[in-house]
């Protein structure tokens, strides 16, 4: 890992609340980690270009891992929350369903 990304797990290591399941730059390797080891987040840090940065998020969410990603960004120092939970959406009902969920969990936090 990078200066930056050996810090990350560094911090990780010292908190006795979190623990590191491992640690890649390949994305390939980091979706069979993650199906390995089933972990509660992922932290994905990205840089260099924002569209390499998306299409990390993306797959990620696309493969259905169900994991929560933390996707830190250490050009522009943003952090987005992901959350790749699948749902079956069998018409279009459903699909509004799911948006006036969200909407309602939204509401709710405010």
């Amino acid at each position: 890992p990078s200066m930056f990304g050996q810090g990350i797990e560094a911090c990780i290591d010292n908190n006795p609340e979190l623990e590191l399941a491992g640690s890649t730059a390949d994305p390939d390797t980091a979706i069979r980690l993650i199906k390995e080891t089933s972990p509660d987040v992922v932290l994905l840090v990205t840089g260099e270009r924002e569209s390499e940065n998306w299409s990390a998020v993306q797959r990620l969410l696309v493969e259905g891992l169900n994991v929560k990603i933390i996707h830190l960004d250490i050009q522009s120092e943003l952090v987005g929350i992901y959350l790749g939970e699948q749902q079956k959406v069998r018409d279009f009902s459903d699909l509004v369903q799911i948006i006036l969920d969200d909407e309602t969990k939204d509401n709710n936090h405010s």
